[in-house]
Order: C-alpha cells, then sequence, then structure tokens
C-alpha cells in the first residue's frame, strides 16, 4: 500500500512571505469586519447573514493575499538522484502466464510510470538471473536464466551506486533465490543500503504441483544393498487418490561408450497414492550400484496416468515438470583396497578369508604367514661349529650365504605381494612400507613376534594414517599374546592384561553367535536387511568351541556381538572402537570357519559376506594420499576444489603439480590446474558448471621427483532448477523482509503509478529548493472578486441598504 505523503508535506511547507504587513493587514480586516457586522446588524436574518458571510469571507481572502503566502520546499533535482530499476529475469518468472504478460506490460518502456520517472531521476536499468547486466530496455527479455543470484544481484547494485546519490531500487522478482544463504538479503550494511521497493506481482492461485523437496544418500557396508536412497516429494494442491510414481534411473555408461548412444536404465520404481490435496511422499530405494567410484542416479516423480505426457516433457495438470527431476551422485569409493593379514601359522580361517575377498575387487589382500618359528642355534657333531645359517638349506638353488635362512629368524611365507621387495624382511619396518596399506589384520600372533618399534609404527599407523586394525582369536592372541602394556594392546577395543578373568569369565565349551542391540543397527554386522532374518541365521549359526576370554572392554568402545553358551553365560565377541583417526576392531572367536563349513544351503554364505562386509568397514573412511573436497553447490556460484596431498609416509606433500580433469554432463573434458595455497598440502581450483547434471573431476598429483602420487575423483549434480522452482507462487514473505531492513516499501504492481508520484516526495539524497505563491494564483483573486458579486447580487435582489 502507497502511503501518503505529499498532503502532508504541502502542509508543512506553507509559509508567509510578507510577515511585516501581518500588524497592519490585520488591524484593517478587524476594522472592516466591524463595518460589515455593524451594517447588516439591523438587517436581520436569513438572505442578509448570508450576504454579510460572503463579504467577510472575502474581506478574509484579500487579507491573506496582502500576506504573500508562498508553499515553499523541496524536490528532487532532476537527474542528480539515480533511481534503479531491477528484474529478474529467470524462468521462474514464466511459470505462470498471466503473471508473466502483467509483468511485461508493466515493463513496457513506453508505460506512464517509467516515463514519470525519466523526469525526476537518473533511471538505470538492469537484469539478473545468475550474473547481474545493464540493459537499456525491458522489451527483449526472455526469462530464460537458469537461476536467481537475488542476493548477490542486490550486492551488486547497491556497489554500482554507493558513490551515486539514489532514491531506491525497484525490485521485479518473485521472491525465490537460488542462494542458499538468505539471512541477509539486504545489500550491504544497513547504514549504506539503498531503500528498496520490490513489486508484487498480482496474487495467483495455487495450483497442483509435484515437486522434490530432499535427497538424502545413505552408504553402508551391508553387501546386499549398500545404499539407500531417501527422496521426499512435496504434492501440493493435487486431487486426492491420484497415483504418484517415483522412479530412479541409472545414468552411468561405459568410458567406452558414447552418451548418446547410453540409454538411461530404470534401476528401480514405487508408487504411492495421494491420501489429501497436500502431503508429502517419502521414496525410499535400497540397491547394490552397479559398480565402484562415482555413479550417477536421476529421480524422477510424475502421476502415474501422465506417464506418456510425462516421457514427451509435457505439463498436462502441473505447471512445469523443472521441479520434478533431481540428479544424485553416490560415491562408492574408489579402490582397491590393500589389506595386509599377518598370522602366526597357517589356518583354516585364512582360507575361507581369501576365498571371500577374492570376491570382492576392490580389495587386495596381501597374506603374510609364520610356518616356522624362529629356531635357536646350536652345533651338535658339526665339524663347520657353531654358525647362523641354517644346515637344511645348504646347497638348495645355489642361495648366496647371506640369503640363507639363519636359525633366529622365523620362516615366512608372502601371499598376494605385488612386488619381489614387498614384505621380504617380514613385517613392515618403516611407515612408507606399513602406510601403503589400508588395514592391517593380526591373526593368532604373539607380541614377541614384533619388535618395539614395529609396535609404534604399527600405532601411528592407526592414529595417524587412519588405517583400521583388528586382531582374530587364535591360541597366542590378546591375553594368551601378551599384549598388555604394550603400544599394541593400548589399540586394542579390550584389555588384555592376566587378571582373574579365568574365574570370573568361565564360559563354554559350546558358545553361540548373537549380536547386541548395538550391533543390530550397524548394517555391515548384519547378513540380512530384517530383524526377523537375522534372527534366523543366529538361529542356524553352528556352536563355537574356541573363544578368547578377555578381562573387560574398555570405554567407549561397542560391544556389537556376543557369544552366549548353556548356562547363559556371555562374553565379548566383537568389539569395536575409534583411535585416533583410524579405528581397531576385536574378534575373539577364533574358528569362524565353523559358519561356512556347517551352512545349510550352499549358495549363500554367511561367512563370505560376514568377512567382506567387516574388510569394507576396516577400509571405508581411510584416507588416501590424495584426497579432493567439494565444496556445497549453490547455483551461480562457482565450485571451490581443494585436493590434499600426502607423501607415502602421509606427511602433506608441498611443492607439487596437481591438476583437475572435468567432465561435464555432455562428455565435456576440460584440464585445470590446482594452486598452492596457505595450508600445507592443500591445493585449490574453482570450476563454475554451466550446463545442468552431473560432474565429474579426477586430480592427479605429480610430486616435485615426477612421481605420480595418487590420482582421485569426487563428483557433483549441477541444478539450479532444484531451488529456482522450489516455489510457483511469489515468496511474499521474503520480500516483505528485504523491503523492511531496507527502509524500503512493499508495492503492488496495480499501484506502480501511485507509488512514482509519491516517491519524488520520499527521502531523496539531492534536492533542489521550489517555491510557489499561492497570493499569485488568479484564482484567489476570482474567488475574492466571486464572493463580492454575490454579495451584491443578494443586496439588489432583496432590496438590502
Amino acid at each position: 500500500m502507497i502511503s501518503d505523503v505529499s498532503l502532508n508535506s504541502l502542509i508543512a511547507s506553507l509559509v508567509i512571505g510578507a510577515p511585516q504587513w501581518m500588524v497592519p493587514t490585520a488591524i484593517v480586516a478587524v476594522a472592516l469586519v466591524i463595518v460589515v457586522v455593524w451594517s447588516y446588524s439591523k438587517a436581520g436574518r436569513g438572505w442578509p447573514l448570508l450576504a454579510s458571510a460572503l463579504k467577510l469571507t472575502a474581506i478574509v481572502a484579500l487579507s491573506i493575499c496582502l500576506l504573500e503566502p508562498l508553499f515553499s520546499g523541496t524536490r528532487p533535482k532532476p537527474g542528480a538522484n539515480a533511481v534503479a530499476l531491477l528484474v529478474d529475469n529467470s524462468e521462474s518468472m514464466t511459470v505462470r502466464p498471466d503473471s508473466t504478460n502483467e509483468l511485461k506490460a508493466a515493463l513496457h518502456g513506453e508505460t506512464a510510470w517509467q516515463v514519470r520517472l525519466a523526469q525526476d531521476f537518473d533511471l538505470r536499468r538492469y537484469a539478473f538471473d545468475s550474473q547481474l547486466r545493464n540493459v537499456d530496455t525491458f522489451n527483449r527479455l526472455r526469462f530464460d536464466g537458469l537461476s536467481s543470484s537475488l542476493q548477490t544481484a542486490l550486492q551488486m547494485v547497491n556497489r554500482r551506486l554507493e558513490r551515486r546519490p539514489t532514491a531506491g531500487i525497484v525490485l521485479f522478482t518473485d521472491g525465490n533465490g537460488t542462494e542458499l544463504d538468505t539471512s541477509e538479503l539486504v545489500a550491504g550494511e544497513s547504514k549504506n543500503s539503498i531503500p528498496i521497493y520490490p513489486v508484487l506481482l498480482s496474487k495467483v492461485d495455487a495450483s497442483c504441483d509435484l515437486r522434490i523437496d530432499q535427497v538424502n544418500v545413505t552408504q553402508t557396508n551391508f553387501e546386499a544393498a549398500p545404499t539407500t536412497i531417501d527422496v521426499t516429494v512435496i504434492a501440493d494442491q493435487c486431487d486426492p487418490g491420484a497415483a504418484v510414481v517415483g522412479r530412479l534411473v541409472s545414468l552411468n555408461h561405459d568410458d567406452d561408450e558414447k552418451k548418446d548412444k547410453a540409454e538411461p536404465k530404470v534401476v528401480l520404481t514405487e508408487k504411492k497414492t495421494l491420501a489429501s490435496d497436500k502431503m508429502e511422499l517419502a521414496f525410499r530405494f535400497r540397491f547394490r550400484p552397479d559398480r565402484t567410484g562415482l555413479n550417477f542416479y536421476r529421480f524422477e516423480t510424475f502421476f502415474e496416468n501422465e506417464e506418456a505426457s510425462y516421457e514427451k516433457g509435457e505439463a498436462r495438470s502441473e505447471l512445469t515438470l523443472r521441479n520434478n527431476v533431481r540428479s544424485i551422485v553416490v560415491d562408492r569409493g574408489g579402490g582397491p583396497y590393500r589389506v595386509l593379514y599377518v598370522a602366526g601359522r597357517p589356518n583354516w580361517e585364512f582360507k575361507f578369508l581369501r576365498r571371500a575377498l577374492d570376491a570382492d575387487d576392490e580389495i587386495a589382500l596381501t597374506g603374510l604367514l609364520r610356518i616356522a618359528r624362529k629356531e635357536p642355534k646350536f652345533a651338535f657333531r658339526d665339524q663347520g661349529g657353531l654358525v647362523d645359517k641354517n644346515r637344511l638349506f645348504e646347497g638348495f638353488d645355489n642361495k648366496d650365504e647371506q640369503d640363507v635362512e639363519g636359525y633366529d629368524q622365523p620362516v615366512l611365507v608372502r601371499l598376494g605381494v605385488e612386488t619381489e621387495e614387498e614384505l621380504r624382511d617380514g613385517f613392515p619396518k618403516t611407515a612408507e612400507e606399513l602406510f601403503s596399506y589400508d588395514a592391517v589384520m593380526l591373526d593368532d600372533l604373539e607380541a614377541k613376534f614384533f619388535k618395539p618399534d614395529q609396535m609404534v609404527l604399527l600405532r601411528r599407523f592407526v592414529s595417524e594414517r587412519g588405517g583400521g586394525l583388528i586382531m582374530l582369536g587364535g591360541q597366542e592372541a590378546f591375553v594368551e599374546g601378551s599384549y598388555d602394556r604394550t603400544p599394541i594392546g593400548e589399540l586394542l577395543p579390550v584389555y588384555t592384561s592376566k587378571r582373574t578373568y579365568e574365574e570370573d569369565s568361565k564360559i563354554g565349551p559350546t558358545m553361540r553367535w548373537s549380536l547386541t542391540r548395538e550391533g543390530m543397527l550397524q548394517p555391515w554386522a548384519r547378513s540380512r536387511s530384517t530383524d526377523v532374518a537375522e534372527r534366523r541365521v543366529h538361529e542356524e549359526m553352528p556352536d563355537f568351541l574356541a573363544v578368547n576370554r578377555v578381562p573387560e572392554t574398555k570405554p567407549g568402545a561397542s560391544v556389537l556381538a556376543t557369544v552366549t553358551d548353556g548356562a547363559e553365560n556371555s562374553a565379548p565377541a566383537l568389539v569395536t572402537q575409534r583411535f585416533g583417526k583410524g579405528r581397531t576392531a576385536a574378534l575373539t572367536v577364533a574358528d569362524m570357519w565353523r559358519w561356512s563349513l556347517r551352512r545349510e544351503k550352499q549358495e549363500q554364505d554367511e561367512l563370505a559376506q560376514h568377512w567382506r562386509q567387516l574388510t569394507r568397514w576396516l577400509v571405508a573412511d581411510v584416507p588416501r594420499n590424495v584426497e579432493v573436497q567439494l565444496s556445497p553447490y549453490v547455483p551461480s556460484r562457482p565450485m571451490s576444489i581443494e585436493v590434499t596431498v600426502r607423501d607415502k609416509e602421509f606427511n602433506t606433500l608441498d611443492n607439487a603439480r596437481v591438476s583437475l580433469k572435468v567432465t561435464t554432463p555432455t562428455q565435456d573434458e576440460l584440464q585445470i590446474d590446482a594452486n598452492a595455497t596457505e595450508r600445507s598440502g592443500v591445493y585449490a581450483a574453482s570450476y563454475s558448471p554451466k550446463d545442468d547434471g552431473c560432474y565429474k573431476v579426477v586430480a592427479t598429483a605429480i610430486a616435485e621427483d615426477g612421481s605420480l602420487v595418487g590420482t582421485r575423483e569426487a563428483g557433483w549434480a549441477a541444478e539450479p532448477a532444484t531451488v529456482e522452482f522450489e516455489s510457483l507462487v511469489p515468496n511474499r514473505k521474503r520480500l516483505e523482509q528485504i523491503a523492511s531492513e531496507s527502509g524500503g516499501e512493499l508495492v503492488e504492481i496495480d499501484e506502480l503509478d501511485a507509488f512514482v508520484r509519491t516517491l519524488p516526495n520520499r527521502k531523496v539524497p539531492v534536492t533542489e529548493p521550489w517555491i510557489y505563491p499561492l497570493w499569485h494564483h488568479p484564482s484567489v483573486f476570482g474567488f475574492a472578486v466571486l464572493c463580492l458579486c454575490g454579495e451584491w447580487g443578494i443586496r439588489r435582489w432583496r432590496g438590502l441598504p
């Protein structure tokens, strides 16, 4: 509503031009009034009274003219003050044809309100969508912008006009900006901000609309369905009983397959029925992605009876289909993840573990098995005397003396090594060698197997490198392995001291496996997706006979599984905890292989699934030498890409050369160099996406000596229409906020002419004085003469003296 400021301004500017004539004028006027009253006092009432009133009125009017009354005030100096017209050129302005036509008619260059503004002000015209630009006329606006950077546009206009006297900004928008942060919509600080006058389009009625509100992606190490996508769809003003379809489509295609030849593949479909005209629909898709690394999907929603129209891109019952689609990026990580398995003796556990992990292409298992302990040095009837080398290996393969195994060294077998030098000297002795693995498994191995430096190195592997560590049960594990008061014992989630645990925790001889309440909440610890099916698996599991008993679990550790004997005595079986940047676990059952041997259905190997899920959990959050972090996607703003580079010992690496390869939704590739930042080992670059869809970036780091440090990929979905069409009705609340915070006012579009007329009388930076002599106006004298003529006519007509 436009405030009535004109009348108040006029009254406040009324002044007397000849104040020196005030006393003489008053004396003469009083004298004349006395004479007129005396002359008509004997003529009676009625017509004589009217004649006297007319004459007195004429005397007062002429007396006022003697004082020279003036209207004096200020007005905007023509052309000295700027007024900015800021128009939203985004697609959301065309959702409703009636409102679009109304807006185009109001913005036509020949409209009266624009002509009036150009007469009094320096008129500046701007249009904005993703960027702000000057325009000469609004007649050529197409309203096809992919985003609406309302906050940025206001800030830029304020900066452009901050040194220019400005009366205000007239804003034409629906108030639905695409910035994520709308807490500060007024440009600049409040003391310097320009008054903003948002123009509200005519009230429109709500129409049926389906829109995607939220998308959440959850990933677990549950093998059957490791990815869950939850989508919330809002149906507004739609017919109850209508069937709504939610469809998940895969956009993945082979690298050698052209995008235009790749047909989208429907992964899952769900159908919901509307119970009311406005409600939220929750769609949940649980599935296993068809490949590791980055996966791209698209969620679509539409009415079941309008599927044919939707496929053609035609909206029947809805105003637009732009908010019915959402792209989704699922990052399953990139392997292979390297796992080091170290065992004190050959056992069946390694057989089933290796068989299970061979089925996972993302896990590379390397084994180090001790097949014989180190032997004491002795000489018995030996002419050569006491020697270091083992006589059993003499004469084989013509080995050099230094290559023949010694008595004081264990006999180790390496399995799955990548090079001849890997693990040649046994368990890694340097950080460079150990940190090349993502997880370590210790099976039936005593603490004396490790040297003190190797124990400290393993502790650093977990706490600093962020690796995973698990100890499996066995004859020389946990308490039996004498790990108490060692760096490895500190890593474990259970205590390993030799206290009176034999008396306090008697259990056996047979034990049953069961998950705790906390274990049931961990998808990777389960074999089935439902609680009923999971309990059935536990019932079918065989009895276990070998369990390492531990005194107790450490504070902060989580007991995910227990074993219970026939007397209901229980002991922890699977315990986990966080340690520094990594994680550790303890599996106290030493004969897990029985689970696979005695399974009823040969086609379902729950033990193999258990090993794969457990190993995936161990390596899930392990940092790599090259890590990529992406800023949240904000329409019309460039993506910030940060790459963290670490050397082989996982120290931050400076002076590296980092290149980024960005693949667009159209499969175009662009090379970008990342520059070093103030933070050690961190390199940054920015990229502005132009097309809607999914983007992939591959970071490659090259060390200063030219060696490859590593590569890493990441991705994001760019969809400005998601926010642009979040609401199809003008956001009145946001427009009112803009007006109140800037000192402006909300203007209805049909009141533009009235607003323009009152704008010169508002607070304007540059003004000029103006004076209007009221006494010099012919109408004043004409009024006085008319009153005198009226008085003379009455006297003649009624025969008064």
